[in-house]
């Protein structure tokens, strides 16, 4: 069977299927490229030549474009095997090429000292904006605390940190809110104000 011969039958089972052009024309491009890989190589349509076409193309582009090939060949193949076209599917015994990740920096220490460089500016706003991105190389671009003691209820000497904060008021007999003082009116007529 020559391999790409069942490639438009293919194209249009992908298009029913609802796959984007993106994607068929990736798997179009894998069986494209086996098949010229096997016919230049003169190597058969078995796991060795299928293997042998995708070392040469991890060695030839990267590792996770190999690992495309090969889910866009195995899928290609399953079709083929439900189709009736083949009777044993070559990928079967073939492994999935290992792709090991790799942690590509945002941008280097370089390209982060330039664009500090370009922001700095002469006016509040601009150094304000320069300090907040990270400022002179190495300085930490948090807010700091203020420095000396916050006067806060919990920092107050005799204050046991572990301890909850005190109650806003105190519970009056049988656990009621006390009373409300009255306030005394600064105008003849008005009404009361209670706390």
């Amino acid at each position: 069977m020559l391999l790409s011969a069942p490639l438009p039958s293919w194209k249009l089972a992908l298009d029913a299927a609802g796959k984007s052009s993106k994607t068929i024309s990736s798997h179009l491009d894998s069986v494209k490229r086996l098949a010229a890989y096997l016919t230049t190589e003169g190597l058969p349509l078995e796991p060795e030549g299928i293997r042998a076409f995708l070392i040469a193309e991890r060695e030839r582009t990267t590792p996770a474009l190999a690992a495309k090939h090969y889910l866009n060949l195995r899928v290609y193949f399953h079709w083929l095997l439900a189709e009736g076209e083949i009777k044993e599917d070559p990928m079967v015994r073939v492994e999935k090429p290992q792709v090991a990740e790799e942690a590509k920096p945002f941008c280097t220490d370089a390209e982060l000292a330039a664009l500090l460089k370009v922001t700095r500016g002469q006016d509040f706003e601009a150094r304000r904006d320069h300090t907040e991105r990270g400022g002179p190389a190495g300085r930490d671009p948090r807010p700091q605390p203020r420095p000396g003691p916050h006067r806060h209820r919990r920092n107050r000497p005799g204050h046991d940190p572990g301890s909850p904060p005190p109650p806003a008021w105190s519970p009056g007999p049988g656990g009621a809110p006390p009373p409300a003082s009255p306030v005394p009116a600064s105008a003849p007529g008005s009404r009361p104000v209670t706390c």
